[in-house]
């Protein structure tokens, strides 16, 4: 992840009108940079672990 990607999700992260659904994709994205693992992350937001892999995932699917 770039500074820029990262700057963009933080900014997501902090915004009001952002959807809750939105925010933890993000949150879930960010602390994966960070280097958490699946459980890691699903245990910190309070997710499934399905929901943590699935977006983390799917962004990884995104990266050239």
């Amino acid at each position: 992840m770039n500074d820029v990607e990262r700057q963009g999700l933080e900014l997501l992260v902090r915004r009001y009108t952002t959807g809750q659904q939105k925010v933890i994709r993000a949150r879930i994205v960010l602390l994966a940079a960070m280097g958490k693992n699946n459980r890691e992350i699903a245990n910190e937001l309070e997710v499934s672990l399905d929901t943590a892999r699935l977006w983390r995932q799917r962004w990884l699917d995104l990266q050239p």
